[in-house]
């Protein structure tokens, strides 16, 4: 059969438009392929890269994780999640330029993902962090609006409302959160400090009420309450919750009772306050630690208080104690007690016999044996200084102050040598703290003076001064012991002029420079300075001595006597005195 060449024609025309289309198609499908492929390995790098920065993160490297994150970053810039832990990474740290970056990170995570609550979360942390509290509360208030189930947030955005003092909307909150999610005792309390804030003092009172009156109702919340209308001035109001809470018994009623006895005091009812505390005092289930709590609060007010009501806290103590002791006989604590408020009552004697007795029972911490020096120091007790800081220093024996006792209890006892021993032990205990070093270096200087370790005493003192060049008893003491030396004057005469300069009505101190001029012969000079001293009224027997002394050196003989004869007076004992008076001559040492 013969084939038309039309037809011919055509078949030919379109087979080769078919497979010219087929060709086509089949690079399309090439294309698509490859265009499928490279997608996948991107994604797949990203994963990769996404895996590694999690490791390191777990593992706490976090610029490692960064590198990778950013990496991740660059592969699948649209990352909502990714950009969320770069900006997680940065919120950890403290500087204000990686907390600005954080920012940046956690807004562009919220433009591509705004149904993850984590993400508001952050940015709610990171803008506060910032200072940029309005932006925090938006993140709240997005959270709220995009997120279901999220109104236990309503609290933190009330507490951004408050601090941005946007009270009114800080109320709504709470109460928005109230309505959802009940009564909350947080979100009361905040109520009822910005209604008194506001002088809604019923308005207040009502919210109080309302959780007061709550089922779980708990004497917590009653003092919590009552100390919230206390401190903006209604005691009254919360005087009424205590006593309506402790009667109807609520839990916690030691603390409430505690509490309302405290302010029966602040409303100057003494007589309910004492009543409360002897009513605590015999509670079998009040523990010895609140009783004890009770009796150091009566002792601290006493101490810091220091008026006529005192006769009434001295008087409490004194029927609250006996209840305590017999309750507790071989407690420590409670002769701690007993020796701490005989001391700020000004009984040092019984102050000292507690603290003995507690040291008995087992109570060695060093604030008692500190203060039992203390006491033993102003008693002028110097053997039992010597012991206590011994029996110190065998528990505590990196304590300077325990070293320093000691040296101070030789030194008066003049066993200089010994004193010197444990003070420069003191002073290598004590670098850094320059006003202790100061009282450590003058006491070291006068036991070096009289060990006659003269290089040492300089020593001693001349460190204090370069701590504090205006040290005025090393200034005292350094002038005084070398113009006795006869050595270095012109140092001396330096020291006690600058002294004398600071001080110029201090007696002891005019007397050093007076008695400093007189070594160097300038008794014209050294005259006039010590009738300051005599004129001031303030004159002891060295200073009448010293003057009569000065008065025979220019020749006064018969004035000299006279100041020696009243100095004699004033030192009965003085054999040096009676010897000069007798021979009317003078006698140097």
């Amino acid at each position: 059969m013969k084939i038309n060449s039309t037809l011919a024609s055509f078949l030919m025309i379109t087979l080769t438009i078919l497979g010219g289309v087929s060709e086509v198609f089949a690079q399309k499908r090439k294309k698509q392929d490859d265009e499928a492929f490279f997608k996948e390995r991107i994604l797949r790098e990203a994963e990769a890269s996404f895996t590694e920065a999690e490791k390191y993160f777990i593992l706490e490297d976090f610029s490692k994780a960064l590198l990778f994150y950013q990496k991740t970053l660059e592969l699948t810039p649209d990352n909502a999640t990714v950009h969320f832990k770069i900006a997680d990474l940065f919120s950890r740290s403290t500087r204000t330029e990686d907390l600005q970056k954080a920012a940046s990170s956690i807004e562009k995570a919220l433009s591509l993902e705004k149904k993850n609550k984590y993400f508001y979360l952050l940015a709610a942390n990171i803008f506060s962090a910032l200072g940029e509290n309005n932006k925090a509360i938006q993140a709240y208030e997005n959270l709220l609006k995009e997120i279901p189930n999220t109104e236990e947030y309503l609290y933190d955005l009330a507490g951004l409302y408050l601090f941005d003092n946007k009270t009114e909307l800080a109320i709504k909150t709470y109460e928005k959160a109230e309505q959802v999610l009940g009564i909350n005792e947080f979100g009361v309390y905040q109520k009822v400090r910005i209604l008194l804030e506001q002088q809604k003092l019923q308005d207040a009172k009502a919210e109080a009420e309302k959780l007061l009156s709550s089922d779980w109702q708990e004497g917590v919340y009653a003092n919590n309450l009552a100390e919230i209308f206390a401190a903006n001035g209604q005691i009254e109001i919360a005087i009424s919750i205590l006593e309506k809470s402790i009667k109807e018994e609520a839990s916690e009623s030691a603390q409430l009772q505690i509490l309302l006895a405290n302010l029966y005091k602040e409303k100057g009812n003494l007589a309910k306050a004492n009543e409360l505390w002897l009513s605590l005092f015999t509670l079998a289930d009040v523990s010895f630690e609140t009783k004890a709590m009770m009796l150091a609060q009566i002792t601290d007010e006493i101490n810091y208080n220091n008026t006529a009501n005192n006769t009434e806290k001295v008087n409490l103590f004194n029927r609250l104690f006996p209840l305590l002791e017999k309750a507790h006989p071989e407690e420590g604590k409670v002769f701690v007690l007993l020796a701490d408020f005989k001391m700020v009552s000004g009984n040092d004697a019984q102050a000292i016999e507690a603290y003995h007795q507690a040291i008995k029972l087992g109570e060695e911490n060093a604030e008692v044996f500190q203060n039992l020096l203390l006491l033993h120091a102003r008693k002028n007790n110097y053997q039992q200084l010597i012991d206590v800081a011994q029996s110190a220093l065998e528990l505590y024996p990196n304590q300077a102050a325990f070293y320093y006792y000691a040296g101070f209890g030789y030194f008066m006892k003049k066993q200089y040598n010994l004193a010197t021993g444990v003070l420069e032990q003191a002073k290598k205990l004590s670098a850094g703290n320059t006003n202790f070093l100061q009282d450590i270096g003058s006491l070291l200087g006068d036991a070096y003076q009289y060990t006659r370790d003269f290089t040492k005493s300089e020593k001693a003192y001349d460190d204090v001064l370069s701590i504090n060049p205006n040290n005025e008893s090393v200034l005292n003491n350094y002038a005084y012991y070398l113009s006795l030396r006869k050595s270095n004057l012109e140092k001396a005469e330096a020291m006690s002029k600058k002294l004398i300069e600071l001080y110029p009505d201090n007696p002891t101190f005019l007397d050093t420079h007076a008695w400093v001029l007189y070594t160097k012969g300038q008794f014209k000079e050294s005259k006039k300075i010590m009738e300051k001293v005599i004129n001031s009224g303030k004159a002891n027997a060295t200073h009448l001595e010293h003057y009569g002394d000065i008065l025979y050196k220019l020749g006064q003989i018969n004035d000299a006597v006279a100041q020696w004869e009243k100095a004699k007076q004033l030192n009965a004992n003085s054999e040096t005195l009676s010897k000069k008076i007798a021979n009317r001559t003078l006698y140097e040492q």
